[in-house]
């Protein structure tokens, strides 16, 4: 996926938060000079500060992958700037006849046929429903077929092929940002009888 600088950066904070609560963490639990009272003070703001950094940093990586993905689906199936109103009309119908496919073996004769009569927008449409359907499946490996459909519009298209992956792999990621970006800390033992919400009410 086409990651920017910041998408990178956001990743990199929400990681740093974790290092950083580590460090602290053990830097209270090992300071003689606070009180069995204070540390739990501490360490109960510490993580609900924690959780507060990570969870920010997590939805300005959502907001630029989706920002990207949108991108990449103008670039590779969206209708050019300043499109008339006969190929907006034609790119809609073209939508609406093929939004029901969810077979991929249709999907591959609907876009033969539009590669034999030189349809390019019902090609384009095929492609937007084929990635809609391989990336809604439960199981990774059942979009399968669905990459074949996205092979076969890249064999009529050859000059699409680096969007076409790109926007393959960033559809994919999105399912998988949550994982990567945001792990919450486990809640100390020290803080274990107070709940998530009063944590985070001593970290404002």
């Amino acid at each position: 996926m086409p990651l920017t600088p910041q998408y990178n950066a956001n990743q990199q904070k929400a990681l740093d938060a974790l290092d950083n609560y580590n460090r602290q963490l053990e830097q209270i639990r090992l300071n003689g000079q606070i009180s069995h009272a204070g540390k739990q003070n501490a360490i109960a703001a510490l993580w609900g500060r924690t959780v507060k950094e990570q969870k920010a940093q997590q939805d300005a990586m959502m907001s630029d992958h989706q920002r990207l993905t949108a991108a990449l689906e103008r670039e590779v199936f969206g209708l050019r700037p300043g499109a008339t109103a006969e190929e907006i009309a034609l790119y809609r119908n073209a939508a609406e006849q093929t939004s029901n496919i969810t077979d991929p073996a249709a999907a591959l004769s609907q876009l033969r046929s539009a590669a034999l009569s030189g349809d390019t927008t019902l090609a384009k449409t095929v492609l937007a429903q084929a990635i809609r359907e391989a990336h809604s499946v439960p199981i990774p490996a059942m979009a399968a077929p669905w990459a074949e459909v996205a092979n076969a519009y890249i064999e009529m298209n050859p000059a699409a092929e680096a969007k076409v992956e790109a926007l393959w792999e960033a559809k994919a990621a999105g399912g998988v940002i949550e994982n990567i970006a945001f792990h919450p800390p486990a809640k100390p033992l020290e803080v274990q009888s107070l709940t998530d919400a009063e944590l985070l009410g001593l970290a404002e």
